[in-house]
């Protein structure tokens, strides 16, 4: 698993996205995934889609997006690190 590209972004409407990235898992890229600057530091989420038509989960909560691909838990750590070990604040675009 490694991090082919990284962008950093400047969204107004989500600031905590700092980039989207692409990350290779034995040849299969999954790309668009968003780099979040969370209370704990810096994790990766995986690209989603805004579903037409929004479903309220188990816990009560009215879900609009849906992810596209899945990260298992077991592999999260591993990715947040890459994702940390790849940043660059300082990355121009």
């Amino acid at each position: 698993m490694k991090i082919t590209q990284m962008s950093n972004v400047s969204w107004t409407q989500s600031p905590k996205v700092k980039a989207t990235c692409t990350i290779d898992v034995n040849g299969f890229c999954i790309k668009e995934c968003k780099v979040i600057d969370g209370n704990n530091g810096l994790y990766v989420v995986s690209p989603d889609k805004k579903l037409s038509k929004p479903y309220m989960d188990t816990y009560g909560k009215t879900r609009e997006w849906e992810p596209i691909v899945w990260f298992p838990q077991d592999k999260r750590e591993t990715l947040n690190d890459l994702v940390a070990n790849h940043y660059d604040p300082n990355q121009q675009d």
